[in-house]
């Protein structure tokens, strides 16, 4: 009789095309070499490569051995408990690595933004303040500066963000949140979203009388874009201060 062998065992998990497919680690020995990730395409016709499966053979230690297989060797699917904890550790990894503490001081950020908006005010703009925060630190500062400099593009939210691709060195800032002190516009909210911008933080919203493009909202743009999924909307943050210095005047 062949001797149990105390050696883990793999288990399978099922993911995603786009999960499974990034994984890059492959057995050195040959001996493994039917443990590799194996592509199952998608039975009905026509189906693309998006709706296909993989497995993937992670190894996990096992509670007791057992005596099938080769060497003492099992493939068991992953138990629900199991997948259940998978899950949460992506979505750990996820917000580590979105670049952001899970838990986000907005008002100490939004009155950095009112600073910002109280500067553009005595300058003679609107009273509107912008930042982007990486993790906890201000990368980059905007404010209204459309009567200063005679352009009418520079909104507190387009200035803060060309400052930040200057001083990150990109483009796009996934990870990274932008305050403002009021709701952005159609322009903004646009460039927002072209920034990959991961959450937005808004102060302040007009009044009915003071709304220049009628029923927009920046929900309803983003619902319209491909990127709602990405960009996550926080509303209510110091509202009634952020509408205050945009009236009150100096």
């Amino acid at each position: 009789m062949r001797p149990v062998s105390s050696r883990p065992r793999p288990r399978r998990c099922w993911m995603p095309t786009a999960i499974s497919s990034s994984i890059s680690y492959r057995p050195e020995s040959s001996s493994f070499s039917h443990f590799l990730p194996r592509r199952r395409e998608a039975k009905q016709s026509g189906a693309d490569e998006g709706e296909s499966k993989c497995v993937a053979w992670v190894w996990l230690p096992s509670p007791r051995p057992s005596p099938r297989g080769r060497g003492g060797l099992t493939l068991e699917p992953m138990s629900t408990k199991g997948k259940v904890i998978l899950h949460f550790r992506r979505l750990l990894m996820a917000a580590v690595g979105g670049g952001h503490a899970m838990a986000v001081d907005h008002e100490h950020f939004m009155r950095i933004a009112l600073e910002e908006a109280a500067r553009g005010k005595a300058e003679g703009n609107v009273a509107v303040g912008s930042i982007v925060v990486q993790g906890d630190t201000v990368v980059a500062r905007g404010r209204n500066l459309v009567n200063s400099t005679f352009d009418p593009t520079a909104h507190a939210e387009t200035v803060a963000l060309r400052q930040a691709g200057q001083a990150l060195k990109q483009t796009e800032f996934p990870g990274c949140i932008l305050y403002t002190t009021f709701e952005p516009c159609p322009m903004c909210c646009g460039a927002i979203l072209a920034s990959g911008i991961s959450t937005l933080v808004m102060g302040g919203r007009p009044t009915p009388a003071e709304r220049r493009w009628g029923d927009y909202t920046v929900e309803r743009l983003i619902a319209l874009s491909n990127r709602g999924d990405t960009i996550q909307v926080v509303t209510g943050i110091l509202t009634q201060e952020c509408a205050d210095i945009r009236r009150v005047p100096l």
